[in-house]
C-alpha cells in the first residue's frame, strides 16, 4: 500500500442482494465511520424529483403509469424497466451520473474534515469498477440459499424479479477473488461483527503514523 499514513482510507463495501451488506454497513456506522450508502442516496434522488430524472422517466414510460403529478411510483417503474434492458440502461445512466456526483462530494467533504477512514457502501462496486477508487474492498458474503430466503421475505419481491437482479450482478465467486476481505454474514451477527472489527483493525494498523 503506497498511500501515506496521513491520507484518508477509502473502503469499498459490497455484496449481492440478501448478502447482509446493510447489516455490515450499520456496524460501520456504529463504529463512527462515515458511510456513503448508495441505496439511500438513490432513494434521495427519487424523492428530490429532479427535472432531468422526471424527463427520462416520462420518456421511458410514455403511458405515464409510473408517474403522476411528478410523483414517482418506483414499484411500477421497476416493473417497466426490468422488462426492457434498453429502458433500464437509460434510467441507470441518469441515476448513476447523479450518484457519482454525490459520492465525490462525500469523499471531498470527508477529506476536508481530515477523516481517517470512510466507507462506500455500493452493491455494484466491481461491476461499475468503483473498486479502483478504493484502497480496500470488503465483501459481505452468504450462500445463495440463505440470500434467497432473506430476500423472499421482502415486500413486492418474487422469484422472477430476484433472478433478474442476480443476473445483473457479478457471480459471488468472482467477487470473492477480487475482494481484499470477506465478512461471513450467515454465521450470526455476533460473528460477523467480530470479523468486521478484526478487518478494520488490520487496515488501521497498516496506516499507523
Amino acid at each position: 500500500m503506497s498511500k501515506k499514513n496521513n491520507q484518508m482510507i477509502i473502503i469499498g463495501l459490497t455484496g449481492g442482494i440478501g448478502s447482509g451488506k446493510t447489516t455490515i454497513s450499520n456496524h460501520l456506522k456504529k463504529m463512527n465511520f462515515p458511510v456513503f450508502d448508495s441505496d439511500l442516496e438513490v432513494k434521495k434522488i427519487y424523492i428530490k424529483k429532479d427535472p432531468s430524472l422526471i424527463r427520462i422517466i416520462k420518456k421511458i414510460d410514455k403511458n405515464g403509469l409510473s408517474i403522476k403529478k411528478n410523483k414517482i411510483n418506483k414499484k411500477v417503474l421497476g416493473q417497466i424497466v426490468f422488462s426492457s434492458p434498453k429502458k433500464l440502461k437509460l434510467l441507470e445512466l441518469t441515476i448513476y451520473k447523479k450518484l457519482n456526483t454525490a459520492r465525490m462530494k462525500f469523499i471531498k467533504k470527508n477529506k476536508n474534515m481530515k477523516k481517517k477512514l470512510v466507507v462506500l457502501d455500493t452493491p455494484l462496486l466491481f461491476e461499475k469498477k468503483l473498486n479502483k477508487i478504493c484502497d480496500y474492498t470488503i465483501l459481505a458474503f452468504a450462500p445463495k440459499k440463505i440470500r434467497t430466503k432473506r430476500v423472499m421475505k421482502r415486500p413486492n419481491m418474487n422469484k422472477d424479479r430476484l433472478n433478474k437482479i442476480i443476473q445483473r450482478q457479478m457471480p459471488e465467486a468472482k467477487k470473492r477473488k477480487l475482494s481484499n476481505f470477506v465478512v461471513h454474514t450467515y454465521l450470526g451477527k455476533w460473528y460477523s461483527k467480530k470479523e468486521l472489527k478484526q478487518i478494520i483493525g488490520k487496515i488501521l494498523k497498516q496506516h499507523k503514523p
